[in-house]
């Protein structure tokens, strides 16, 4: 039998504090409100004080490895390994990589025979008042949530970060509107920058082909209430995608129309 623990040195005391100092107290631990409970494994909201200031964690627990997920990675010769641990080295990855995400501060595992049995890991919850999901719906009195200025800045950044998750080599076949939350800036001029992070990332991996990244915008898109973008809105996520917005029109329309993808949307009509 093999173990492993580890949290961030600024986190450490915070959560020894609260009882969550060994891999058996995090394992056992009932703090928090539950967030999905499912056979095998949860995930548990909390709050930790750390360096004076209110912190909102998540705890995301596997009790007993599937069958299905060792079968998988053996069969394609990976060692086999934990989702909990590889959502940790992914946020770390993101990390490294400049991608705003969820950030991890702790994992656990313990292995028997060389085959993970049971692990953890918890991240620090982003800053977010509500998902690209819920932004593009209208409120309750029929207005729409975002002015056309927001919108379009949007837009414009989301789809800067989508194209820098790709061309770091990053897949992520759960691309869909509601992984994606927002802070809005707290004010609407033209220097204001919405703040854009990911979440939900045990399904990113490493290595993308041609397919995987038409697979993710597809996603993406299919994932957006309905009639929720124009025409015009999917050109201009297209064009800062592709990043020719400084390019002459003749220029970005050939760029674009390279793109196999814009021959799917117009034929599937996900928008």
């Amino acid at each position: 039998m093999a173990r492993q623990f580890h949290i961030d040195s600024s986190y450490a005391d915070a959560l020894a504090n609260i009882g969550l100092k060994d891999f058996p107290s995090v394992m056992t631990t009932t703090i928090g409100t539950p967030v999905s409970v499912h056979k095998d494994r949860d995930a548990v909201r909390f709050q930790a004080e750390v360096q004076d200031q209110k912190r909102e964690l998540f705890l995301k627990r596997t009790f007993h490895h599937p069958l299905i997920g060792l079968t998988r990675d053996i069969v394609f010769g990976r060692r086999p390994q934990a989702r909990p641990i590889y959502e940790y080295k992914i946020c770390k990855q993101l990390e490294s990589a400049g991608i705003p995400a969820m950030k991890a501060i702790g994992y656990g595992e313990h292995r028997r025979w060389g085959l993970p049995s049971q692990a953890f890991v918890i991240v620090e919850a982003v800053p977010r008042r509500m998902s690209v999901q819920k932004a593009w719906q209208v409120q309750a009195d029929g207005r729409p949530r975002l002015t056309l200025t927001q919108k379009r800045r949007l837009i414009r950044q989301g789809a800067k970060l989508i194209s820098r998750l790709h061309r770091t080599n990053f897949r992520w076949p759960d691309l869909v509107s509601k992984h994606i939350m927002l802070d809005p800036p707290p004010s609407d001029n033209a220097q204001s920058q919405w703040q854009i992070y990911l979440i939900d990332l045990e399904r990113i991996y490493i290595g993308q082909s041609e397919k995987s990244r038409q697979r993710d915008l597809l996603s993406l898109l299919k994932s957006m209430p309905p009639k929720a973008l124009t025409r015009t809105d999917r050109l201009r996520f297209a064009i800062s995608y592709w990043n020719v917005g400084k390019k002459t029109w003749t220029q970005q329309k050939t760029a674009i129309q390279a793109d196999k993808l814009t021959k799917k949307i117009r034929r599937l009509r996900v928008v």
